[in-house]
This record gives structure tokens, sequence and C-alpha cells, in this order.
């Protein structure tokens, strides 16, 4: 699990919301691209590129289409898991989703992603192949607040 959930993965799973923040100046049809790599140890890599355009602009704020296509790279070792993907043949399609930038605190206030991924797998779990069919649909949403979301339990 210390692969999979490293400090570096967990950080690498926040980095595309970050991605819509703008790095320059922008405005309505401004586009820039960001790639990120998250790999998950023995679960494998993910390499995807995010394509941010300005999709509405004003003295607020800015609303932020975002693309995305993830390619999928089976692990090389399987990192001490008791299992071993031996082949993998996924791909994504809808990778779609909006940040919306707050002009006047200087963030990103919220975004949402959606992406479905699927394909096939070759699973080795002690000396036996399993194939795998993967359908999977990712719904994220990243709200920030000014406050704690979380109460205190201090008294």
């Amino acid at each position: 699990m210390k692969s999979i959930l490293s400090d570096a993965a967990l950080k690498q799973m926040a980095e595309p919301t970050w991605g819509a923040f703008p790095t320059k100046a922008v405005k309505k049809g401004s586009t820039w691209p960001k790639n990120f790599n998250l790999d998950l140890g023995g679960i494998g890599q993910y390499d995807t590129k995010y394509t941010y355009t300005v999709e509405s602009d004003d003295k607020t704020q800015a609303k932020i289409k975002v693309e995305a296509k993830l390619e999928y790279k089976a692990p090389t070792d399987k990192k001490g898991l008791p299992f071993t993907i031996k082949s993998a043949n996924l791909s994504s399609t809808d990778g779609v989703g909006s940040a919306t930038f707050d002009k006047e605190k200087g963030r990103i206030e919220s975004s949402t992603m959606k992406m479905k991924l699927a394909g096939k797998l070759d699973i080795d779990i002690a000396g036996t192949t399993t194939e795998v069919q993967l359908d999977q649909t990712q719904n994220s949403t990243v709200t920030t607040s000014d406050t704690n979301p979380i109460p205190s339990t201090k008294k």
C-alpha cells in the first residue's frame, strides 16, 4: 500500500486540479497544456495530458474547460503486491471537466472532472493468469473553502 498511496502519489493525484491555475495572464479563448504522471507502483503508471481553455472571463471569475486523455502503462515490478499485472490495454474516453478561478481570491474555487477508463488486464495471482475486463467511470469534485469543513473535536 505504501507504493500505491505514497506521499508522492497523493500529491500527484491532486495536481490536475492545480493545472487549471493559469501561470500567466489569460483571457477568453486562452489555452494551455499540462502533462501529469501518476505512479502507483505495482498498479502501474497513468500519464495524462490535460488541455485547459478559458471559456468565459469577467471581473470576478474565469470558467475553464478541462479536457484529458489518459495513457496507462503496466508496471515493470509488482513492488511487493500479491499479484502482477502482466499486460494491459486500457484507454480513456470522455475526459472532460471544468474549473472556476476566483480572481478576487486568486485561487481555484471549484473543479469537476469525469473520465471513463476501459479495457482488459491480464493479472497473475500465484501463477494463475486471469483476464479482467475493466469499465470504470471516475467523477472528481474539488471545492475550496475559507473555513475548515471538518468540525473541531477539541473542547
